[in-house]
């Protein structure tokens, strides 16, 4: 009795050893989740709106992630699912904008970067009011500005109305 336990407890033993192996080394991880997952719906849009990923590194590269991201979001206009596309990133550590490095990238590849340079233009201005430290209402704060609004004001009675609806 005891060898036939033995020997169960070894093959259980060479089964796990096998089984970490082909997780850990191999593409079979991969594959399983290939199967099991569900296809991506891609279909047209007003714009192509790229997150930031991994900000920029200290060379003033990409990161991994970001590359991706933007190249992605890139190859996604090119098919002509969005007339626009639009790419954010903050400024880390007083370096480059991650927005900034991807926009000349998209433009390098012929991409018209017309959403981006208008964000890019609104923050500068801000910047330059000293509006820093305002949330980020400031580019809604500019555009009042410039079509001479000086003050919104909405209806309490529409207001609620509007919220109303919305539960």
């Amino acid at each position: 009795m005891t060898s036939a336990v033995s020997l169960v407890l070894r093959a259980v033993g060479a089964a796990s050893v096998l089984a970490f192996v082909m997780v850990a080394y191999t593409p079979v991880p991969n594959l399983v989740g290939r199967v099991f997952s569900a296809p991506a719906h891609v279909e047209p849009a007003a714009a192509i709106v790229v997150l930031a990923a991994g900000g920029v590194r200290g060379d003033g590269s990409l990161s991994d992630t970001s590359l991706r991201r933007t190249l992605h979001g890139i190859a996604l206009y090119r098919r002509g699912l969005a007339p626009l596309l639009a790419l954010s990133g903050p400024a880390t550590g007083g370096g480059p904008a991650e927005a900034d490095i991807r926009s000349a990238l998209a433009r390098e590849v012929g991409v018209p970067m017309r959403l981006t340079n208008l964000a890019h233009q609104e923050l500068t201005e801000a910047l330059g009011r000293g509006w820093s430290q305002r949330d980020s209402r400031v580019s809604m704060l500019l555009q009042q500005e410039r079509a001479g609004i000086d003050k919104i004001q909405v209806a309490p009675d529409k207001l609620k109305a509007v919220l109303d609806a919305d539960k």
